[in-house]
């Protein structure tokens, strides 16, 4: 099992500043907790997409409510992108060339994002 505590993620240089914001670094932390990584592990078992998987946790946190800047929104969107694509990797996941499109948001069901990257297991 992954060592949550020394699980880092280190930011493209595009994201350094916003990786830098508080909400940001808590956003990382909360994508970290068991429950969270369950969901993410889960889903990239079932080759399903791990963004699609949390979006209902991530509409529970401010950054991602409809009070938020659009392109304030779109940069934490894909912040929170490559901290997946960190996740997947420590959990021996390597992303795929192609993305997916997902299905649309309904009242019901909610989505954040329209295309997610695939991911295959490593050595696979």
């Amino acid at each position: 099992m992954l060592n949550l505590d020394e699980l880092q993620f280190v930011p493209h240089t595009s994201f350094q500043s916003l990786f830098a914001q508080e909400e940001v670094q808590e956003l990382w932390t909360y994508l970290k907790t068991p429950d969270n990584l369950i969901r993410i592990d889960a889903a990239l078992y079932l080759g399903k997409s791990p963004l699609e998987v949390i979006t209902p946790n991530l509409l529970t946190l401010h950054m991602f409510s409809d009070g938020v800047d659009k392109s304030q929104k779109d940069r934490y969107k894909k912040v929170t992108g490559a901290m997946i694509k960190a996740l997947a990797n420590e959990l021996g996941y390597v992303a795929n060339q192609s993305r997916i499109k997902l299905k649309a948001g309904t009242l019901e069901r909610p989505q954040l994002f329209s295309t997610s990257t695939t991911y295959s297991k490593k050595g696979v």
